[in-house]
């Protein structure tokens, strides 16, 4: 599909100028943070979750566009699928575009749906 040439283009595109593409492990989530009120929401979210899931953990680290843009890596107790992913991702605040984009690759079968990228 064209999804999956455009991914792969990408992908290609962003290790060439020096980015690591990073694939999230079955119980890892990759939280796309790209305002101060977007981190404020994943962090009321974060609360509510972290009551539910006390073996969750997170850790923060700005996105390859540096702050208030921020990458959330969440390491869950248990494993999830793609789809269970993206829903955990946009219910905790993920960006809502790259969560639709996700979806629809994983509509298309193009996986990984979910990749963040950072500075090597």
């Amino acid at each position: 599909s064209d999804l999956t040439e455009d991914r792969d283009t990408y992908v290609a595109e962003q290790m060439a100028k020096g980015f690591s593409i990073i694939v999230p492990k079955d119980n890892e989530l990759f939280i796309d943070l790209d305002t101060e009120s977007a981190y404020a929401h994943f962090e009321v979210m974060w609360i509510s979750f972290h009551n539910r899931f006390p073996d969750a953990e997170m850790e923060v680290r700005p996105s390859s566009g540096g702050f208030p843009k921020r990458h959330v890596y969440v390491t869950l107790p248990f494993a999830v699928n793609e789809t269970e992913r993206i829903l955990w991702q946009a219910i905790l605040g993920s960006d809502p575009y790259r969560e639709m984009m996700s979806t629809i690759r994983v509509m298309t079968g193009s996986l990984p749906a979910t990749i963040f990228k950072e500075k090597r």
